[in-house]
């Protein structure tokens, strides 16, 4: 049943589609270790300043707008296919998500104008794009029809708001330029979040339906491998990184040894891929998490007796 009054709509959209604390949580760990180490990768000093704060700000509304976004654009076919879901069972209007997506758009424009405007050609660039894919490039059939050009031009996603994540941490700086070294650092961020994605929209034969998962598009063998690649780059390039500014070698132990437990779930379900085998997004959620995890650990402890504040 459908409550009158659309804040206790939005709490429950909050609640089932976007629990906010668990993602400002999330983005403020990932900002402060990506953060750290791109400024220190360009050899300059560790700052909490205003950028840090937008950085932080932005990175929960652009989740928001992302979900919104998905959200709006799925409608139909989420009534089909999951009932449960806030909005297909009535719980929340789509003219909520859609308040919210304008919310969440109006906040960020604001926001970067007014404590970041360093990052503004970045931030309109990603804002552009991600507009772009809500529209499907204005090819919303032919992306319909080949669900593989959708994944192509979705999939970037992650990776364009990291860049503009590490962009920002620089940006507050004259000495603002993105050096080929945070090539390996987007990657490093980046690449887990696409393999989770990749993870949670594969599925044993036995378990597909009329959703477009990877599994189905690609097959099994295919799909289980992505992950495995993504998170092998990723996992290299942050040993790389940890190796250039001289972190404990018990990093790069732990981070392969990460790897290599994600990667036997996941060979696992390549040779057998059967239902039992196919919880794949619980294996990547463990990895993304515990990968992540080493990072602002062994960043934190590295760094934080030289953190600034400039506020």
């Amino acid at each position: 049943m459908t409550k009158d009054f659309f804040l206790d709509r939005w709490k429950i959209y909050f609640k089932e589609r976007f629990p906010i604390l668990m993602y400002l949580i999330l983005v403020t760990v990932l900002f402060i270790g990506m953060n750290a180490l791109s400024r220190q990768l360009a050899g300059l000093e560790i700052v909490v300043n205003q950028y840090t704060i937008a950085g932080i700000i932005s990175g929960v509304l652009l989740m928001l707008l992302v979900r919104t976004f998905d959200d709006i654009k799925d409608e139909e076919l989420d009534r089909g296919l999951f009932p449960n879901r806030p909005v297909s069972r009535g719980a929340v209007l789509i003219s909520d998500v859609k308040m919210l997506a304008l919310l969440s758009f109006v906040l960020l424009v604001a926001i970067n104008i007014f404590m970041a405007p360093n990052a503004l050609m970045v931030f309109g660039s990603l804002m552009i794009y991600l507009l772009l894919t809500f529209k499907w490039f204005f090819l919303k059939e032919l992306h319909v029809q080949r669900p593989k050009i959708a994944m192509i031009t979705h999939q970037p996603i992650p990776s364009a708001i990291i860049f503009y994540l590490i962009y920002m941490s620089l940006a507050g700086n004259e000495k603002s330029a993105f050096e080929w070294i945070h090539f390996y650092l987007l990657l490093s961020f980046a690449l887990p979040i696409t393999a989770w994605e990749v993870s949670r929209k594969t599925r044993s034969k036995d378990k597909e339906d009329d959703y477009q998962t990877f599994s189905k598009i690609f097959g099994t063998t295919a799909a289980g491998l992505i992950p495995i690649i993504l998170y092998f780059i990723s996992t290299s390039c942050m040993i790389i990184i940890g190796n250039s500014l001289r972190f404990h070698y018990l990093f790069s132990v732990l981070l392969g040894v990460n790897f290599i437990i994600a990667a036997w779930f996941y060979l696992r379900f390549i040779i057998n891929p059967n239902e039992k085998n196919s919880q794949l997004q619980t294996v990547s959620l463990f990895f993304t998490s515990s990968y992540y995890a080493l990072i602002f650990a062994f960043t934190l402890w590295n760094y934080h007796s030289q953190i600034q504040l400039d506020i």
